[in-house]
């Protein structure tokens, strides 16, 4: 049986594993230990918001280094890596996590917990939607907020 164009795999071991495509797949696969599947469960309760001084010390973390910080070498070299070589060609330890993924930089540094920031970010955005017009001042607010992260992000990066 030839190996689908439409699923991506990893090899493993030897031999190709499917690369899990939602949360119960991911649960299911054999492509992480359990070790490294507790860990991606628990994070966001095993995280805590940093501190002001910590965010400068990360601001020059790596793609690699943000997710090994969060879930191991494991993860890293089986679901991180792939992802990144065949998004953006680059190398997860030469890439920065603050601009290559700003959005999960930035919620790392808002809540502590990328997962947890996702989670309740996806959850206030829905009521803002039921309860607000589009184009709205607080919409544009948080555009603001997000693109002076960004500014923050290269400043310190250049300093």
């Amino acid at each position: 049986m030839p190996i689908s164009q439409n699923k991506q795999y990893i090899v493993r071991d030897g031999s190709p594993v499917l690369i899990p495509t939602n949360a119960l797949a991911s649960i299911k696969s054999n492509i992480l230990s359990t070790k490294s599947k507790f860990q991606i469960i628990l994070e966001p309760f095993l995280w805590k918001k940093r501190s002001s001084s910590d965010v400068s010390d990360h601001s020059q973390e790596s793609v690699g280094g943000f997710f090994q910080r969060y879930f191991g070498k494991e993860v890293v070299d089986y679901l991180i890596d792939p992802f990144v070589e065949g998004t953006s060609t680059g190398d997860p330890e030469y890439l920065s996590m603050c601009y290559s993924f700003p959005d999960l930089w930035n919620l790392e540094e808002r809540f502590g917990s990328f997962i947890a920031g996702a989670i309740q970010s996806k959850l206030s955005s829905r009521k803002e939607k039921s309860g607000e017009k589009k184009g709205s001042l607080k919409k544009q607010s948080i555009n603001v907020v997000h693109f002076l992260s960004r500014v923050e992000c290269r400043h310190l990066l250049i300093h």
